[in-house]
């Protein structure tokens, strides 16, 4: 049997951040009327040329998990690079983040370095209009 390794999600879930609160996307990105997010992966444990896509209304939450299965505490704030682009008003966006998380043991003891899954995420967006 093979131990699960924690991904970023499942640690943001236990709390203990200092901005701890949750909110849906609405009311956090007010303004924003449509988003369509599409997330490439490179690296271990990922099928070539997968993508993965969510909308405002099917968004993943704070992070997307890496697929890496050495990967402690992988993935990638997603809801960080949206709101980068929410604070600058783009409507389009794309950028590079590698996975947070680091190789480690089956036990999680050893910790053989950083992770090195790339994340390639592409966003559009649509504000509302003022009325």
């Amino acid at each position: 049997m093979t131990q699960r390794r924690e991904k970023a999600s499942d640690v943001f879930k236990q709390g203990g951040y200092l901005l701890d609160q949750r909110a849906t996307f609405a009311e956090v990105f007010p303004e924003i009327q449509t988003l369509q997010l599409e997330v490439k992966e490179l690296g271990k444990g990922c099928r070539s040329g997968s993508v993965r896509t969510y909308t405002h209304e099917r968004f993943p939450g704070e992070f997307v998990n890496c697929s890496n299965s050495l990967c402690y505490n992988g993935g990638v704030s997603v809801a960080a690079v949206v709101h980068e682009a929410y604070r600058q008003r783009l409507t389009g966006h794309a950028v590079t983040r590698w996975c947070q998380g680091f190789n480690g043991s089956p036990k999680g003891r050893k910790n053989y370095g950083p992770c090195t899954n790339e994340f390639q995420i592409s966003l559009i967006i649509t504000y509302r209009t003022s009325a």
